[in-house]
């Protein structure tokens, strides 16, 4: 589970790939995936309680 981030991240690239390849989405290429992706991604952040 320690790299659960790292695959989580590399799937949501494959996605994305995919869906540049079979051109469902617009205006994307497969150049710049990953700095998008990793700008949208999800960071948990748990609150400190006393």
């Amino acid at each position: 589970m320690k790299e659960i981030k790292e695959v989580s991240l590399r799937i949501a690239e494959a996605v994305a790939q995919h869906a540049v390849e079979d051109s469902v989405t617009e205006g994307r290429d497969s150049a710049h995936l990953k700095d998008p992706i990793e700008a949208h991604f999800w960071t948990p952040e748990y609150a400190r309680y006393r």
